[in-house]
């Protein structure tokens, strides 16, 4: 009967050491396994978070050449988000390539800003860029490419009194042809992407009323007028419509 009790309690002492060894052994095991479930959920609802942001970004971008003939970048922030721009590309057609490591911040409350490139525009190059956001999105600005298109100047010292007739935000696919006293004097056709400016310069040796027609001609057919008015010269030195 001794010998039975004793195995009894040697038992029961052997069953609670295994379940202290099980114990020790597996709450660890369990708290690591939770523990990397939680983190593994943090990081996939982060990553979830993270894509919405990138597909919930947006930015519209303008490039354009600036009185001092170097390369602009107009950017606006079109969507709730911050952005911000870490690296700005210029690719020009002669294949140079241009990489710019920026820290562009459009924020909420100041959503737009004008970056110069520091690149100075040339008659004959044609200029495509790539706008490259922190969160990894590539915007491409527009007009795609950006090309140089001096303005016409008359010969100096032909005419006394001038006239400067800008017509801006020019459309693809359409001529813009400019009257001065019913001849025409200045015709340009807009292909897609040289959506630039066009500036010509009138001139007259005589002061006087010149009546100025500008007229915008679509080529699926269709055209529109401008301007079409009289105008003193001097005093008035310049027009400036939009197309």
């Amino acid at each position: 009967m001794r010998n039975r009790g004793r195995r009894g309690i040697s038992t029961v002492i052997g069953t609670a050491i295994a379940a202290a060894i099980v114990l020790t052994c597996l709450v660890p095991v369990l708290l690591h396994v939770q523990l990397t479930t939680d983190l593994l959920n943090h990081e996939v609802n982060l990553m979830r978070r993270l894509d919405e942001d990138r597909y919930n970004e947006e930015m519209q971008a303008t490039a354009f050449i600036g009185e001092d003939l170097d390369i602009y970048l107009n950017m606006t922030e079109a969507s709730y988000l911050p952005l911000e721009v870490v690296r700005i590309w210029i690719m020009v057609n002669d294949s140079t390539e241009v990489r710019q490591d920026v820290s562009l911040t459009l924020s909420l409350g100041d959503p737009s800003l004008t970056y110069n490139t520091g690149i100075r525009s040339e008659l004959r190059k044609a200029y495509q860029f790539k706008i490259v956001s922190a969160r990894g999105n590539i915007y491409v600005p527009t007009p795609n490419p950006l090309t140089f298109q001096p303005p016409y100047q008359p010969p100096q010292g032909s005419w006394v009194y001038m006239l400067a007739v800008t017509v801006q935000d020019t459309h693809s696919g359409c001529t813009y042809t400019i009257y001065a006293d019913e001849q025409e004097r200045y015709s340009q056709h807009i292909s897609a992407g040289n959506e630039q400016a066009i500036t010509i310069v009138l001139g007259w040796n005589e002061p006087g009323t010149h009546w100025i027609r500008i007229v915008s001609s679509k080529d699926k057919g269709g055209s529109s007028v401008l301007f079409d008015a009289a105008v003193q010269v001097p005093p008035s030195q310049a027009i400036i419509v939009y197309g």
